[in-house]
């Protein structure tokens, strides 16, 4: 892939990507009647009228994160601001720097970028993560809850495992060349 075929990818992806996500997340959070209030000083607060089931498994919650991964880095926002700016920053600039890229790794990676940047915006201006999607796997008697998510998680991840792919196919196939007999 080109370099400006990569770029024009990946602003498009990413720009999507956050988009969707700011989208859904007001529009989630309209729907269930939920607002994220700042009190002066301390951390958001969250008041919300319902929650609605989608499916039994399935349904839309509203919920803050004031950290990263259901919690972690609690309070660590500014550093988490950072993290994800540069992450932003620096994805772009390496696809910018590249003279080509590999489309799978382009996607990928703007997947993440875009992701990040919605969590970034909802950090900076609700100082918190507005989150709404919530799954349920029910074993026998004993429901499992997934914690609470939303688009641009769901993209992160969706973009590290395409990236550990690439890598386990690059891997793999590096294993086959220097186990092939030397001609």
């Amino acid at each position: 892939m080109t370099k400006t075929r990569a770029v024009v990818t990946y602003l498009l992806i990413a720009t999507s990507v956050a988009v969707l996500d700011l989208w859904t997340k007001v529009a989630a959070f309209d729907f269930l009647g939920a607002v994220v209030s700042q009190p002066e000083p301390g951390n958001p607060v969250l008041t919300w009228e319902r929650d609605y089931e989608v499916f039994s498994w399935f349904h839309l919650e509203a919920s803050i994160n004031l950290g990263a991964f259901s919690g972690w880095f609690y309070g660590m926002r500014t550093l988490l601001l950072l993290i994800s700016a540069g992450w932003v920053v620096g994805t772009l600039g390496w696809v910018c720097w590249k003279r080509r890229n590999e489309a799978l790794l382009v996607v990928a990676i703007a997947l993440t970028a875009g992701g990040a940047f919605g969590n970034l915006w909802d950090r900076y201006f609700h100082y918190s993560v507005r989150d709404f999607i919530k799954w349920f796997v029910v074993i026998g008697e004993q429901a499992h809850v997934w914690p609470n998510f939303n688009i641009a998680d769901s993209c992160i991840v969706s973009g590290v495992v395409l990236i550990l792919i690439r890598e386990y196919k690059v891997a793999r196939a590096t294993k086959q060349l220097e186990a092939a007999p030397a001609e």
